[in-house]
């Protein structure tokens, strides 16, 4: 089903899950201001071995969103956001980002694997990619309503 996203609505949930169509759809670098929280950090991935990462701090420009303040560890090898702590307007964590799973793919650092935490409810969501490709020769008319519309039958 094709569905327009309006504005006010990217801070809902995606088809129920905790993430956001916001976490989806990338956020626009400009409705944020950016500094470093830690410039020398270590990340640890899950198969134990440590990482270069730098911790930056976004801040949302708009004072109605839903998660002003975002930390985020972004990896100094290959610039990939592997963890996120989420925060309210009351400055309390309510969601973690966390990378499982992280690969090339077709030259491009790609996460298969994923989980999202959100403390406040009490709900976790795992995304897990089982196939992805890229450079597929699709152009802007692929996306139109009646193509995606004519794509779903």
């Amino acid at each position: 089903r094709v569905r327009r996203i309006a504005g006010q609505e990217k801070d809902e949930s995606f088809v129920g899950s905790d993430l956001s169509y916001e976490d989806i759809g990338g956020r626009e670098l400009s409705d944020y201001t950016y500094a470093f929280a830690q410039r020398d950090a270590t990340w640890t991935a899950p198969d134990g071995k440590s990482h270069a990462v730098w911790q930056l701090e976004s801040r949302a420009v708009d004072p109605q969103s839903a998660y002003p303040r975002t930390v985020s560890t972004v990896r100094k090898d290959n610039f990939v956001v592997v963890h996120a702590d989420i925060f309210n307007a009351r400055n309390e964590r309510v969601k973690l980002f966390d990378v499982k799973r992280l690969e090339q793919v077709d030259g491009i650092w790609t996460v298969l694997s994923l989980g999202v935490e959100n403390e406040r409810d009490r709900t976790r969501t795992e995304l897990e990619t089982t196939s992805i490709r890229y450079n597929v020769g699709l152009t802007d008319a692929d996306f139109t309503r009646r193509q995606l519309e004519q794509a779903g039958q």
